[in-house]
């Protein structure tokens, strides 16, 4: 079907280049989380749409926040050490390193960058709303966010790769949501931590997926002898003619041979 070329033509692609794909996505995510921090970095100071809006997740109700916090514990140290030895127990061995140390590398990330944008969390004086959360680091990017994207892209990048931007996207939401309902993160923190889980996500994959076995290799030439036509011959089709008897006439082309007496 016509309609169905580019959705093909985009299969081919990440199946030939996977480990390309994934750092043209992480140098994506990277470039705009560098242009975000020096953003937020300027002044340290809310916008007013992010004060709006943090206040409106502030107000929603318990049961919303109760989601976004159940889903917030993916980010978790338990969590995490959760699903890398339920990976090694499924004989994922590999797998389970790479979502490991893409997990350390998330924590180390975000906390530097945590120190050299200085981002202050939000307070009760400037939002107005009493806030649950008694953390006293700072904000940018949100390290919640940042583990959870991380930690969902990777691994189900292994088992089901074609639906891991959703999950991850999916992931990044809820666990945002859990930060924003507490008053933890200012709306700008939680963007922030996505890119950055993306950004570590990506090169990991572009880097380890094919030591752990993700990554497809291109088939080998084939070197054998070529592929017989499996038709059936046609039973109503003629014979081929045979070849004809050999004859003792000398062919035309050919002297004859001298006589005896020569």
């Amino acid at each position: 079907m016509v309609g169905m070329e580019p959705a093909n033509r985009v299969d081919r692609v990440l199946s030939a280049h996977p480990a390309r794909v994934h750092l043209v996505v992480a140098a994506a995510a990277a470039a705009l989380l560098a242009a975000l921090a020096v953003m937020v970095g300027r002044s340290n100071r809310p916008t007013d749409a992010e004060l709006d809006l943090l206040r409106w997740f502030v107000d929603l109700p318990d049961a919303v926040r109760s989601v976004g916090e159940a889903v917030m514990y993916i980010a978790e140290i338990p969590a995490v050490l959760a699903v890398v030895v339920a990976m090694f127990v499924a004989g994922m061995r590999r797998q389970a390193i790479v979502v490991l140390a893409c997990c350390a590398v998330a924590r180390i990330g975000y906390e530097v960058m945590k120190n050299l944008v200085s981002r202050p969390r939000p307070s009760v004086a400037a939002v107005g709303h009493p806030l649950v959360h008694g953390e006293d680091s700072f904000a940018f990017p949100s390290g919640h966010v940042t583990i959870a994207t991380t930690l969902a892209l990777v691994t189900v990048a292994f088992l089901l790769p074609r639906v891991a931007p959703l999950v991850g996207l999916g992931v990044a939401a809820l666990t945002g949501l859990g930060r924003l309902t507490l008053g933890a993160h200012w709306p700008l923190d939680v963007v922030g931590g996505f890119l950055l889980g993306v950004c570590i996500a990506g090169v990991g994959l572009a880097l380890a997926g094919r030591w752990a076995g993700w990554e497809p290799r291109a088939p080998a030439p084939s070197t054998g002898p070529p592929h017989a036509d499996p038709s059936p011959p046609d039973p109503s089709a003629d014979p081929p003619a045979a070849d004809p008897p050999p004859s003792d006439e000398p062919s035309a082309a050919e002297p004859p041979p001298p006589d005896a007496d020569d």
